[in-house]
């Protein structure tokens, strides 16, 4: 029987040999312009567009800095969500592809720096919720099947990045999944609701001082919002009392 030791070696030099791998495939180039020496430039970077207006997670109307409408509340348990940018944007959307399924977790800083400066210009506009003292970062879980074909949960990589920024409490493991389902990606409007329903539980040695705090759900996509949705459900159900997420785009 392979012990812990030897198993987390083993998982080492598999994700050595993986990177090795996709460097070949895949060698490091700006992914807008094709320079050399990194998958993002400056200049590429500047070039991707954020959301000057923000719109309700529910009708996807203008509500100021993605709001919920009072309207809509009963349809979601997200007080908010903050969209960084369109998802028609397609140098974004390579980023976000190459980032989850080439699994290049370089990637994470130039997309971390994406929802970093959407913060920034949400606080600048009067964003009230993201200046409460209590705030916590949680990132939306993967299952530990699926992290151990990534390798890494792209969502925790993000919010750990936003932390490291602007010192909010971070609670990763506070959230998780305990149940694998199929990609949401494959799946229709209807399909990816019922598809994430119990999927998601707390970690209940986790949450001294949780009830009525605020939460900053991070992800990197919404497409229905289903899954920060759900996410957003249970932690409300145990305690939480705001709820918002931030997302990079909205498919």
């Amino acid at each position: 029987m392979v012990n812990q030791d030897t198993s987390v070696k083993i998982r080492k030099l598999l994700q050595r040999v993986k990177s090795a791998i996709l460097n070949i495939l895949f060698p490091i180039e700006c992914l807008g312009c094709g320079r050399e020496n990194g998958w993002l430039c400056d200049g590429c970077a500047n070039k991707i567009k954020y959301n000057l207006e923000d719109m309700c997670v529910v009708c996807k109307e203008f509500s100021q800095f993605g709001l919920t409408h009072r309207r809509c509340q009963k349809r979601t348990s997200l007080d908010g969500l903050i969209i960084a940018c369109s998802f028609d944007d397609r140098l974004l959307r390579n980023i976000i592809y190459r980032f989850k399924y080439n699994f290049v977790k370089d990637l994470a800083q130039g997309l971390s720096q994406i929802l970093i400066n959407k913060i920034l210009l949400a606080k600048q506009q009067g964003n009230s919720f993201l200046f409460e003292y209590d705030l916590i970062v949680v990132p939306v879980p993967i299952h530990t099947r699926r992290l151990r074909w990534r390798g890494f949960n792209q969502s925790e990589l993000l919010a750990r990045a936003i932390v490291d920024f602007f010192g909010y409490r971070f609670e990763n493991g506070i959230l998780q999944r305990r149940k694998y389902t199929r990609p949401q990606t494959k799946l229709k409007r209807k399909k990816r609701i019922k598809n994430i329903e119990n999927v998601f539980i707390v970690d209940e040695s986790k949450t001294d001082n949780f009830a009525k705090t605020n939460i900053l759900l991070i992800d990197d996509v919404a497409t229905t919002g289903s899954t920060i949705n759900e996410c957003a459900r249970v932690l409300k159900a145990n305690g939480a009392k705001n709820v918002w997420g931030i997302v990079l785009a909205r498919g």
